[in-house]
Formats: structure tokens, sequence, C-alpha cells
């Protein structure tokens, strides 16, 4: 321990002790140095403590001082008051030798003692012991999955327990016969990377990204962590997963079950943020859905989403494309109420002959349509009897 103790001075005026430290208002010490001790000088105990070689009073500045592992509580010395008048001595430390006047004093001259930590502390490695003991530790976190097949790193981030999610992390990526771990899937499917990106939290995938997690696994629904981030509109997430390296092309235009990319889902949420960080990272403009064959800017028209639609021709989306129907976005256009979108198409060069071709082909079958109801059918005979 260290000792720090801060020289106070009295009315009276700065002191100067002498070699060893007694009571009363001067502290002079008959044969200390070459003289020897009275013979019925006896262990008090209280001027070793705050002897010279324990404590110094000689400046006003605080002194550091360490106390050493030897007892303190020998070689003591007592003191003399100002009539040079031998106190009366006892084995007792403190006792009849110790007065008001005394305690008093010292009070007057010992000012605030602050008690800290050795700067030499010696560190313990820990024994092979505590090595297997940790190792166990960790393999039964690792080994636990919960009733709802959520493992530690799982219910880390559902409880928003960072600290322990960082350190759980960096514990995996000691050894990288654990990666796999990362990419543990719950009842719904859900990695650690899916469940980072609900809880919105982009520096936890980013750190699962740099650690080995998979962006390409898909929950329950066919939803990567990418069809998840921009659904719940978390553009931080998005740029981490779209800027991370190990996001491939394909990986963008990944469909979930109901045959949808990212793309498409950021159209029909009118994200042109999002829209352009996905084209950014190489998603394609033209992509069509499974369901119908529509392109993101079939998707936008009917969503009515004027800026969405001059971003997605500004970055090339074909305006002549068809779906599986046979309709372009200008058709779809001519149906709903914002007309503006069939001046912006038209401007784009959209193609008015297609969508004339589009309304013959549906006069012609509305025409089929009436000739089939208007024809008779006289092979049909009730009672013996044909019926026209």
């Amino acid at each position: 321990m260290e000792w720090t103790h801060r020289d106070l001075q009295s009315d009276a005026g700065k002191l100067n002790p002498g070699p060893g430290l007694g009571v009363g208002p001067k502290y002079g010490f008959p044969g200390l140095g070459s003289d020897k001790l009275p013979e019925d000088w006896c262990d008090s105990g209280l001027d070793s403590l705050i002897s010279t070689e324990f404590i110094s009073m000689d400046g006003s500045d605080p002194v550091q001082i360490t106390a050493e592992p030897a007892d303190p509580w020998g070689a003591v010395r007592c003191g003399v008051t100002s009539e040079e008048t031998e106190t009366e001595r006892l084995d007792s430390a403190i006792g009849d030798s110790i007065n008001d006047e005394t305690v008093k004093s010292l009070s007057e001259r010992i000012g605030t003692v602050i008690l800290s930590e050795p700067s030499g502390t010696l560190t313990h490695r820990p024994g092979p012991e505590v090595h297997d003991r940790r190792r166990e530790e960790i393999f039964n976190m690792l080994s636990f999955i919960s009733e709802d097949g959520d493992t530690a790193l799982h219910l880390a981030l559902i409880h928003e327990q960072w600290e322990f999610f960082h350190h759980l992390l960096e514990l995996i990526t000691l050894n990288p016969t654990w990666t796999p771990y990362l990419d543990i899937q719950n009842d719904l499917g859900q990695t650690a990377l899916h469940m980072a990106v609900i809880v919105g939290r982009g520096e936890c995938v980013c750190a699962l990204l740099r650690a080995g997690a998979s962006v390409e696994l898909q929950d329950r629904g066919g939803n990567t962590a990418l069809h998840l981030a921009v659904c719940e509109l978390h553009a931080e997430c998005v740029r981490e997963l779209t800027n991370s390296r190990r996001t491939l092309p394909q990986h963008l235009n990944l469909y979930n079950y109901t045959g949808v990319s990212a793309l498409h889902m950021a159209v029909q949420k009118g994200r042109c943020d999002l829209i352009s960080t996905l084209l950014d990272a190489g998603a394609d403009v033209n992509q069509m859905d499974q369901g119908s064959g529509r392109s993101p800017l079939h998707w936008a028209v009917e969503c009515q989403s004027r800026s969405a639609v001059e971003l997605l021709l500004q970055r090339g989306a074909s305006v002549d494309q068809r779906s599986y129907s046979g309709h372009t976005a200008l058709y779809c256009a001519l149906y709903r109420p914002d007309a503006r979108l069939h001046e912006l198409l038209r401007t784009a060069g959209a193609s008015d002959a297609q969508d004339d071709e589009e309304e013959d082909d549906d006069e012609e079958e509305e025409e089929e349509q009436r000739e089939s109801d208007e024809e008779e059918f006289d092979d049909v005979i009730i009672n013996g009897q044909r019926v026209l």
C-alpha cells in the first residue's frame, strides 16, 4: 500500500521536526543520532509508525511512500515535552503515554492519508485448470439451444446485450472451425445475421459479416437478411450488407418464397435511397418477379411512384419490357390515375404501337367471346325435342 501524507502547518508557523517525530510544540529527541537511548526506553509502537523512515514531514507537498514489507512497528522512540520532562512510557503503545495534548498535537500535524494499490502488483498467469474450466464454459455456452432454436448469439441480440454479443463473437472468431456457429438457424429459419437486421443494429451486422456469417441463407419465408433490411427500412443495415465483400451480385437478386427480390421490395416501399443502394451494388434493374414477370419499372408504375419511375429509367430500366401477360409499363400506366407517368414513359421512348397491339388483341378476344355467346346449340335434345 502507498501512503500519501500532506504536512499541515500550525498557527505558530512551520515546525522543523528532528530526525524523529514526538509530541508537543517542539519535537526534539534526546539520544537520537549518535546518542544512546535512555535505559528505561520501551517499545510504544507509536513513533515507529510515523518515524522518518516511514512518513516524511519535512516538505509541504504530498509524498508518495511505499510501505516496506518489514514490520513497521519496531525501533520506537517516545518523545518528551517542551519542558524536557520525559513522558511515561508503556508497552501498550496507546495508553497513559498518550494524553489529550498528545492526541491534539498529533491530529494537527497529520493530514490526509490516501491508500492505493502498490505500483508493482504481480500478475499471476492462470494455470491449466483455469484454462480447462474456461474452455468448458465456452463449449457449454456455444452448445446451448433454447426451445425456439435460438443460440446464445440469437439471445444476445434479442435481449440487446451488445457487450456480451461482441464478447461471444470474439470467442467464436478465435477458432475458424467455430464459424458455422454463426449460421445456425432457429425455428423460424433466422440466423444471427437475420436477428441483427431485425433489431436494426448496423454495427452488429458488420461484425457478423467480418466474422464470416453467410448472407444468402433464407428464413422460413425465403427472406435473406437483405430482404428483411429492406422490408424493415433499415438503411444502415442495407448499406452494410451491400458493401460487404461477402455479398455477391447473385445474392442481391435472390427471390423470397413469394417470388420477389430485395429491389422489388424497395420499389414497393417507394424508397429511392434503398433503390440506389441496391443498384449501386449490382442489383438487376430489369429483374422480373417470379409471380407475374413484372420488372421493377412495372412495380413503380403500379405503385404510382413518379420518383421511383424516374430513377429506374435513369439507371437503364427497359421501358418496353413485357410481363408474362405481355403488358408493358406504359400499358399498366394507361389504366391508372397519374397521367404524368404516361408522359414520362413516352418521353423515355415507350412505344405506343405495342400498346395498340395490346388493345387490338383485347378487341379480338372480346369479339370472339361475343360470337361464342351467340352460337346456337342445336344438338341439345330434351324430352325428344331439339332445343334451339
